[in-house]
């Protein structure tokens, strides 16, 4: 009888540890959500001059001037009571009515920040303030069900340790020449596959981004740079059982993936939810335009290290033989359910244990299988920036003819 008395309080300490930490994360996630809710957002849509010259890299300048503007909670009320965030921002790639469109969603607060660091980049282009595009298209995917669409979507990560870059511009250029109209742009795919769809059908890649303020991957990347440093090699063990060990010379791969690092290591990075969908009438959907298609456009960044796929627990793709291999059919359309909902509100996972479980399906589909990427300001420059003036597929592109400009100020009225 003692024991089941001793047993009775362990079992009422954790009961009592869980529910405290169940009402913190609760209490977190709440406060952050009336934070987000204060937080009035704007769309912006970049209109491209018929030439740019400008490569990728004046868009890597672009997002390290991005990171310079986060913020991030530094007091205990700003954390608890205010439930401040680091403010994130949407990069969207549309292709409608076979044209190409480039937004950027982002908070009101900073959209004059925003804009006076892309025009320092880019003085060429036009930046308009627009209407959601998604208020012209199906408020839910049940709707656009109802009206006879039909859609595949995917979340795309990193396989690897966030250590290890994606394939970027730099070996773009390395590889087919210089930005003198000899480069190949790594975007010509996308838009290519955007000025063949039907004009019914769309296309819709998303990158939503968020300064990474705590930089937990770093831990991993000294992992991984301690790991390559070894210059001795366990071969064995003696007939003593002691360890045998010899000195050995690094490869040419292991030089090469050490300064990856380092140059990452340097970068301004940022947590990054990839996103995309094909949507068109389901008697014209072709279900390989999403699911070959643009997963074939990220794996072109692949290298020998880090890769991208899909993730499985994400994508709209269900069979009778993916885990847990029952109702398939029905775990198919919560999941059509949740992706529509997610590209729409351009929703970045929560933190909190509170606010997966809030926004999970269950349970059909749970938030907490959301993979987020750590990419450099160079990796996220050659997934998303302005078409080079290389691109062969400019007709898919609305294209203003010349910049507007502001009246000088001197002139009388």
């Amino acid at each position: 009888m003692e024991y089941f008395g001793w047993f009775s309080w362990i079992l009422y300490i954790v009961v009592a540890v869980l529910a405290f930490l169940l009402a913190k994360s609760c209490w977190k996630f709440w406060r952050e959500e009336v934070y987000k809710s204060k937080m009035p957002w704007v769309l912006l849509e970049l209109k491209v001059p018929r030439e740019v010259l400008k490569g990728p890299k004046a868009m890597e300048n672009f997002f390290a001037g991005l990171f310079g503007l986060k913020n991030e909670a530094e007091t205990f009320k700003e954390e608890w009571w205010n439930g401040e965030i680091t403010r994130y921002h949407s990069f969207e790639i549309v292709g409608m009515n076979q044209t190409a469109r480039f937004f950027i969603r982002t908070p009101k607060i900073i959209q004059k920040a925003v804009e006076g660091t892309l025009y320092a980049q880019y003085p060429e282009i036009e930046i308009a303030e627009v209407e959601d595009y998604w208020n012209n298209l199906p408020a839910s995917f049940e709707e656009a069900d109802a009206k006879g669409y039909d859609i595949f979507g995917a979340e795309g990560y990193t396989e690897r340790s966030p250590a290890f870059p994606i394939k970027s511009y730099v070996q773009f250029e390395t590889d087919t020449g210089d930005e003198k109209g000899r480069i190949v742009d790594p975007l010509a795919v996308l838009l290519e596959m955007m000025s063949n769809l039907k004009p019914e059908e769309m296309i819709f890649v998303q990158f939503i981004i968020q300064p990474d303020a705590k930089g937990h991957w770093k831990h991993d990347a000294e992992h991984q740079m301690h790991l390559l440093q070894a210059n001795t090699q366990q071969t064995g063990l003696d007939k003593e059982g002691k360890p045998q060990v010899r000195f050995r010379f690094r490869t040419k791969d292991e030089e090469e993936a050490m300064e990856m690092i380092e140059k990452k290591l340097e970068k301004a990075t940022f947590e990054t939810i990839v996103r995309y969908f094909h949507m068109a009438p389901k008697t014209i959907f072709n279900f390989n335009i999403g699911y070959r298609g643009l997963r074939s456009y990220f794996w072109q960044f692949n290298r020998n290290r880090q890769s991208f796929d899909q993730n499985a627990r994400i994508m709209c793709r269900t069979e009778w033989y993916f885990w847990p291999f029952i109702f398939h059919k029905k775990r198919g359309h919560y999941r059509r359910v949740k992706l529509y909902q997610e590209m729409k509100e351009r929703f970045l996972p929560e933190e909190t244990f509170a606010g997966k479980l809030y926004n999970s399906v269950v349970p059909w589909m749970f938030c907490f299988s959301h993979k987020f990427c750590i990419l450099s300001s160079e990796e996220l420059a050659t997934l998303y920036h302005i078409p080079t003036n290389v691109v062969l597929t400019q007709s898919s592109m609305e294209r203003v003819e010349s910049k507007k400009l502001a009246a000088p100020g001197h002139l009388p009225t």
